[in-house]
């Protein structure tokens, strides 16, 4: 056999495929070091944004629904584990007629009755809103079968008119755009404790809560339950289920709710804090919402 034409054959020999694969890992472990740095941002911003978009998003929510609060009827408690907030949930209100007018209709509200039809100064464009049927005597309206009457609340404490109570709201039994209907007759000698300065009334369909449970690392959102004298915060004490407005809170504490009536009961301030966590990382967002408390 002729190995002449073999002399020239070149080839690797295990020293140089062992030094190309060393500078192939040496490029690889810098390239790393650039490419990590990126991407690793890239993942952390993308994990602020989910965090900070769970918050907003039930901030918004929040602060959207408590505008609607009835004056005066924003309540704060908790029980250790959970923190809620709570009010009655307004639709529609206007100015009810408590003058006789000269020369004109005399359907004024009467304040020595249980129960009564009054005109609406100014119409009720919206009176197709307000739920009359279904019930009537106050029962009815705290136990959220008809919409409820409320006139002048004052607050949430033993010396205010408080609609939680019974002191000052009453169920709804006939409305159009120019009149309204109430009847309370199932509460003996109960009456309007005051009249509003403004002749104003406000029609409440709901009590709304939003609670933080630190046990489960959720704010729950519940409405459609009976009006209660004490403040609900079990997700037993609703007799409805809550809808879960954000999870993954990792502060729920007294810091989650705070409120402040404001200085002549005019407007009160609703100062809400939400902490949010993933992966070791958490981002807090603090919102405010104005609520009118003229009554």
């Amino acid at each position: 056999m002729n190995t002449a034409q073999y002399k020239h054959v070149a080839g690797f020999t295990l020293i140089e495929l062992v030094m190309v694969i060393v500078v192939i890992a040496a490029l690889a472990s810098v390239a790393s070091i650039f490419i990590a740095g990126p991407v690793g941002g890239f993942v952390d911003t993308n994990r602020r944004a989910e965090l900070v978009d769970i918050a907003e998003t039930a901030l918004q929510r929040m602060t959207r629904e408590i505008h609607d609060a009835l004056p005066n009827s924003v309540r704060i408690s908790n029980n250790g584990t959970q923190f809620g907030i709570e009010y009655l949930s307004t639709i529609t209100g206007g100015r009810y007629r408590d003058k006789q007018a000269t020369g004109g209709p005399s359907n004024r509200l009467n304040f020595n009755a249980a129960s009564d039809s009054f005109d609406i100064l100014g119409a009720l464009p919206d009176f197709n809103l307000v739920d009359a049927a279904g019930g009537t005597g106050q029962a009815a309206c705290l136990n959220n079968t008809v919409d409820c009457l409320v006139i002048y609340n004052t607050g949430t404490t033993a010396t205010d008119f408080n609609a939680y109570n019974g002191d000052n709201i009453a169920a709804i039994t006939v409305v159009s755009n120019a009149s309204m209907t109430f009847n309370n007759s199932d509460v003996p000698g109960w009456r309007f404790p005051a009249r509003s300065p403004g002749s104003r009334f406000f029609v409440v369909d709901t009590p709304v809560s939003f609670v933080c449970d630190s046990g489960t690392g959720e704010l729950l959102m519940y409405q459609g339950y009976s009006i209660m004298s004490a403040q609900p915060l079990t997700a037993g004490s609703f007799g409805v289920v809550g809808a879960v407005l954000a999870d993954k809170i990792s502060d729920c504490g007294a810091s989650t709710f705070a409120y402040n009536a404001g200085a002549g009961v005019r407007y009160g301030l609703v100062i809400i804090r939400l902490t949010v966590t993933a992966d070791g990382e958490s981002v807090s967002l603090l919102q405010q919402a104005h609520v009118l408390n003229a009554p």
